[in-house]
This record gives structure tokens, C-alpha cells and sequence, in this order.
């Protein structure tokens, strides 16, 4: 349960909840569908960046990766990713949860640490991972 973060070299202070950016930024893999639409964003991005990065430590690729940019970005659009079926239900979820396209319906940032995923290695294996041959 270490957690470790890296690459902020593009941060922003939001100094009110309700302030919007609009800075088109960000590594492609990982951007938000709001910056795409530059329909302005706030915290939920770094839901989605967090959720991306999960599914890469958990599946060994990007959600959304492929051989261009342009592909990359209409992937992330149309919330085209496939979750592998070894991956657990609590996984799962949270996943979904937080690639979901409405930035306003994705788990707020407080509320992840409550989420199954994270609480239940307590009681049983979380996340069963098999080589990546599917």
C-alpha cells in the first residue's frame, strides 16, 4: 500500500472548487475527454489520469494507447478500453468508475481511499494478474 506519483511538471493550483481550466495539456495516454472537448476541467482529470494510471500498473498498457495520437484521442472520446477478465471485480469497478466520460458522475478524489479495491487486501487477494496473452 505505498503509493508513489510522479510527473506533475504541468500542474495547476486550483485556488476555488468551482474554477474550470481550459490549458489543452497533458500526456496523451492519460488526458481526460474534457481537455480533448475544451469544455473545461478541474479535479475529476486527475481521477481519469489516476484511473489510466491503474490500469497500466494493472494491466502492463495504457487504456487507450495506440499507434498515433490522433487514434489515441478518439479512443479516450469514445471510452474505448477493454478490461482483461483477469482482472478481479474490485479492480473492475474502480476502474470504470474512474474512466467514466462524465467528469461529473467519476468518484471524487476523498472518496477513492473507501473503495473496495483499496480495503479489501485486508480479507482476501484483490488482484489475480496472469502473463498478458489475451
Amino acid at each position: 500500500m505505498n503509493i508513489k506519483l510522479s510527473d506533475f511538471g504541468l500542474a495547476t493550483i486550483v485556488k476555488h472548487d468551482h474554477d474550470l481550466k481550459e490549458t489543452h495539456c497533458g500526456t496523451p495516454n492519460y488526458i481526460a475527454p474534457e481537455i480533448l472537448e475544451k469544455t473545461g476541467y478541474s479535479y475529476p482529470v486527475d481521477v481519469w489520469s489516476i484511473g489510466c494510471s491503474l490500469y497500466t500498473m494493472l494491466i502492463g498498457r495504457c487504456p487507450f494507447e495506440t499507434k498515433s495520437i490522433s487514434l489515441t484521442y478518439g479512443k479516450i472520446r469514445a471510452g474505448d478500453y477493454v478490461i482483461p477478465k483477469y482482472v478481479n471485480e474490485y479492480a473492475r469497478d474502480l476502474i470504470e468508475g474512474m474512466l467514466t466520460l462524465d467528469q461529473y458522475k467519476r468518484p471524487i478524489l476523498a472518496g477513492l481511499a473507501d473503495h473496495p479495491f483499496l480495503t479489501a487486501h485486508r480479507t482476501s487477494p484483490v488482484v489475480c494478474i496472469t502473463p498478458l496473452d489475451d
